[in-house]
């Protein structure tokens, strides 16, 4: 099983996020769980953090940390879950 790469130079949510997903590896993260360990205020603003979520991870899937992991998410709500996954023949 390959290890998630270490963090590049990358901005500070989309740092956080990866973290959490790396720390996580090769579990998942509800969106709820993710945005508490990126230190999005979703109790109190979800709409915000979730809209701000959505937008750093589309960000990592554009731009991949690394060439063998590509994070991936079930689905579209705060009620689905995001992961790293392997990338199949890289690593």
């Amino acid at each position: 099983m390959p290890t998630p790469p270490l963090l590049s130079s990358i901005p500070p949510l989309e740092s956080r996020i990866f973290r959490a997903l790396r720390d996580e590896y090769p579990n998942s993260l509800t969106a709820s769980q993710l945005m508490n360990r990126a230190g999005l205020s979703w109790r109190t603003d979800p709409v915000t953090s979730f809209v701000s979520l959505c937008i750093a991870f589309s960000r990592l899937q554009r731009n991949p940390i690394g060439p063998a992991f590509v994070v991936e998410r079930t689905g579209g709500s705060p009620k689905d879950h995001y992961r790293l996954s392997p990338i199949k023949g890289a690593g």
